[in-house]
């Protein structure tokens, strides 16, 4: 799709410029995933200051929607202008998302027929020592390694890769495009690769954002039974090397799993969160979308986090505080009801 073309969907985007007038663009993306062809989102100038670092000639072939009043504001253009294929303004970038991943979208899923038996059409790639259960679809494109064992009911949509070694319990969902590195093992139930939770609200209406991120879960990953990763917005959800997630997990949309995390049973993780490695997350507990949580930190049973947790820190309580520093609240509270009583 070139200018003309994100103009039909979005009437309120304005060419600024940029290197390459006729760029042609494929599809979506975000700053941690560059790649040609695709379109970035920046909707303020922290974004801005961001993304400037990592403009070179590498990102030519790309382009951007910003937001026209802060575009207006912002001293540093010529830096997107030069290293950028087209730079585009936009009256609401949160509605040119919603606006513009819908086209991409259907034009990524138009290389694959979602439809298609990859099995009887012999488009799927199955390795003779892979053992598959009975009652088991797989789509087109779908790749599966070497000593894979994929129990009944599964369903492994288009463009999915099982890396060699890995298993999949009975009932297990892949949405398009997943992609599992060796030795995964998931439990029954589990879904991975669905939508996540994007919306923007206008006129009464909640307005989708499509997904086509989908989900990277490197290698040794195990995810316990009912628990559901989200595909990222235009950029995969990462699952680090090593990590293990417990039963009834809510994995959301964007999230960047360093290696070896622990994530227990009845865990909710907003979305866009970066975990660093060896985090560990305690049952029932919970974080807002967008929060960075430092390598080696301990996350308490049933503790909620809505703000950066540092590297090595322990924390409980809601909202998340140093471990000390609750359990001096909860005997205080303890003293002074006894107080009360008396």
């Amino acid at each position: 799709m070139n200018f003309a073309d994100l103009k039909k969907f979005d009437e309120s985007l304005e060419n600024q410029g940029g290197v390459n007038s006729s760029l042609e663009l494929n599809s979506l993306t975000s700053q941690a995933f560059l790649k040609p062809k695709h379109l970035l989102f920046a909707k303020n100038s922290k974004l801005l200051d961001s993304l400037k670092e990592v403009l070179s000639e590498n990102t030519h072939e790309m382009g951007l929607v910003t937001d026209s009043a802060v575009w207006e504001k912002y001293s540093e253009k010529e830096a997107f202008l030069t290293n950028l294929g087209l730079v585009c303004t936009s009256a609401d970038v949160d509605f040119s998302m919603t606006y513009l991943s819908k086209p991409f979208f259907d034009l990524k899923m138009s290389h694959f027929d979602l439809k298609k038996d990859g099995v009887e059409s012999k488009s799927a790639t199955i390795n003779p020592e892979a053992w598959v259960g009975p009652n088991v679809f797989i789509g087109d494109n779908v790749n599966i390694e070497a000593s894979v064992k994929i129990h009944p009911g599964c369903v492994l949509m288009a463009g999915v890769s099982v890396g060699e070694g890995s298993e999949l319990l009975p009932n297990v969902t892949l949405y398009p495009n997943v992609q599992l590195g060796k030795n995964v093992r998931i439990h029954s139930n589990t879904t991975i690769g669905a939508d996540g939770f994007g919306y923007n609200f206008k006129d009464g209406v909640h307005h989708k954002v499509w997904h086509m991120g989908s989900v990277i879960l490197e290698d040794d990953v195990e995810i316990g039974a009912c628990s559901a990763v989200d595909g990222g917005t235009f950029s995969p959800t990462v699952i680090g090397a090593g990590s293990k997630i417990d039963n009834m997990v809510q994995v959301g949309h964007n999230c960047q799993f360093g290696k070896g995390v622990i994530v227990c049973g009845h865990v909710g993780l907003g979305g866009s969160m970066q975990i660093g490695d060896y985090v560990v997350f305690g049952g029932k507990g919970g974080a807002r979308n967008g929060v960075t949580v430092g390598s080696g930190a301990q996350i308490g049973g049933g503790a909620l986090i809505n703000n950066d947790i540092e590297a090595g820190a322990i924390v409980s309580g809601y909202p998340a505080r140093p471990l000390k520093e609750w359990l001096r609240g909860l005997a205080y509270l303890r003293k002074e009801s006894l107080k009360t009583r008396s």
